[in-house]
């Protein structure tokens, strides 16, 4: 057994930090792992958001199919 299967919380943390740091790489916003899951960093506030709009988009485009 390997230790990423029993612990599938560490494996969501190591994704979304990946996740995050494209997000700001691609938005030139500065990185920081440190403000992973903090809700008071603006560029966390901005990647929920970002996330958020995202799947409200896909939604949209093909329910007017």
């Amino acid at each position: 057994m390997s230790y990423f299967a029993d612990h599938p919380e560490v494996v969501k943390i190591f994704n979304d930090l990946e996740s995050f740091k494209e997000f700001c790489r691609f938005n030139a916003m500065r990185w920081d792992e440190a403000n992973l899951y903090k809700k008071d960093s603006r560029e966390w506030k901005a990647y929920e958001r970002n996330k958020s709009n995202a799947k409200r988009k896909f939604k949209r485009k093909f329910q007017k199919r």
